[in-house]
């Protein structure tokens, strides 16, 4: 048994915030965080069970799982009897899954507390897997797969990781396929359930004003009683480094052509995490993004350009979106990528240059850090965020390396945004997915 108890300044109008971590007998990890100034009791249920834990021929079950989970009948209760719950609760519950974490979430008033663990827990040991209710759920996810067309973000993302982790479980489509998702039965999802919905492989985190030992308390009492011992799974090795550049083409229903540019990228365990998040910022997100800068203009490139980083337990990504008028994708393209090659050299920090011209010139790095600390802390101030990611980083972070995020982020130097620059961007190969609109038919 494993306890910590933590007193940190909390990151809200100065108020102090409690932290209890311990480890169930079982194995389940477990997370407290008393905010006086928090309304609502957050909790959510980490499950470590992806798309990375599927073979080629079930590709879709964990979604279809995750539906189930959140929709379906336990052994308790109905589907109808749980919505009525809900709201006789007045409780907020959703569920996620991507490719390493499944996550149910909840968010509640304080005094109905005990309802969300003990559901919570119907869901881990008691779901019940009505043929009727699966088969409702695989023609809502068929449905899902269908709009992909509709969202060049989500269509893109899937495309880019299928060919930047080829061959490898990260390469596998959150969402599924249509086909396997069909063929799915019951007993696989219940194969699934059995393996995966047990203590080892599950975290929790609660976050709102709550008195630690009486919650504590209460979590023991609900989630110590015998619960299924999961089966042994192989461990996910990394993916592989691409060999050589990609290019693959699809139709879309827009007026505007979506081109992705993806690179492989350190994983979240990764030394090199930090500085690609805050090289990240400056391309992309930050408040004078390089990439903005270069695309727009007199001459403009692209109508809009952003960045995402993926950052997955054993690899990474990140995706470059530019959005444009279809017959200027190319040259949007040759700009991204000729700012990219110029990364591993470019002066981020006002002490790259002489001391004379430090206040002529644009500090990124250091306003890059500052909008990093800014949306850390308004991130944090967010109940079931916080729940969400702490729940996740329970299951993700490897034991041989804890991340302390805020001290390896203002930690970084302009050198090593250009050494990482160099080694994601400069040298290696890329995949590029080209979204097109789909001639209408007149």
């Amino acid at each position: 048994m494993i306890v910590v108890l933590l007193v940190l300044g909390s990151l809200s109008l100065g108020a102090r915030e409690e932290r209890r971590f311990f480890v169930l007998d079982k194995g389940m990890r477990v997370l407290l965080q008393n905010r006086q100034d928090t309304p609502l009791i957050n909790v959510a249920l980490g499950i470590d069970l992806g798309a990375k834990d599927e073979n080629p021929g079930g590709n879709g079950r964990v979604h279809l799982l995750e539906h189930l989970l959140l929709l379906g009948s336990t052994k308790v209760r109905s589907p109808g009897t749980m919505i009525k719950d809900l709201r006789a609760k007045g409780a907020y519950f959703n569920a996620h899954t991507d490719h390493d974490v499944m996550t149910l979430e909840l968010s509640l008033p304080k005094e109905n507390l005990d309802f969300a663990l003990e559901l919570l827990k119907e869901k881990m040991n008691q779901p019940a897997f009505k043929l009727g209710e699966l088969e409702h759920e695989k023609q809502v996810i068929a449905r899902e797969i269908k709009m992909l067309k509709e969202d060049p973000i989500k269509l893109g993302t899937t495309l880019a990781l299928a060919n930047l982790f080829k061959g490898h479980a990260y390469g596998n489509p959150v969402y599924g396929t249509a086909e396997h998702i069909a063929k799915t039965t019951i007993k696989d999802i219940k194969s699934l359930h059995e393996n995966y919905l047990v203590p080892t492989h599950c975290s929790i985190c609660l976050v709102g004003h709550m008195n630690l030992e009486q919650v504590e308390k209460k979590v023991r009492a609900i989630f110590e009683s015998p619960l299924l011992t999961a089966k042994k799974t192989l461990p996910l090795s990394s993916p592989r480094a691409l060999k050589k550049k990609v290019e693959i083409e699809d139709k879309i229903h827009n007026k505007q052509a979506y081109t992705v540019i993806g690179f492989q990228a350190p994983s979240l365990n990764h030394p090199d995490y930090a500085a690609m998040n805050v090289l990240v910022h400056i391309l992309g997100r930050g408040p004078n993004p390089l990439l903005h800068r270069i695309l727009g203009g007199k001459n403009r490139a692209a109508e809009n350009v952003f960045v995402r980083y993926i950052s997955l337990k054993h690899a990474g990504a990140v995706l470059f979106f530019l959005v444009s008028e279809p017959g200027k994708r190319k040259l949007a393209v040759f700009k991204t990528m000729k700012l990219l090659k110029r990364t591993s050299a470019f002066r981020y920090s006002k002490d790259d240059f002489l001391q004379e011209r430090q206040s002529h010139v644009f500090d990124y790095l250091g306003s890059t850090i500052n909008q990093i600390r800014y949306r850390s802390r308004e991130a944090g101030e967010k109940g079931l965020q916080s729940a969400i990611s702490n729940a996740r980083y329970m299951l993700l972070r490897e034991k041989s390396r804890t991340i302390n995020y805020m001290k390896e982020i203002q930690e970084i130097t302009a050198a090593k945004l250009r050494e990482a620059a160099g080694k994601y961007f400069g040298r290696a190969k890329d995949v590029r997915v080209f979204l097109v609109p789909m001639k209408e038919n007149k």
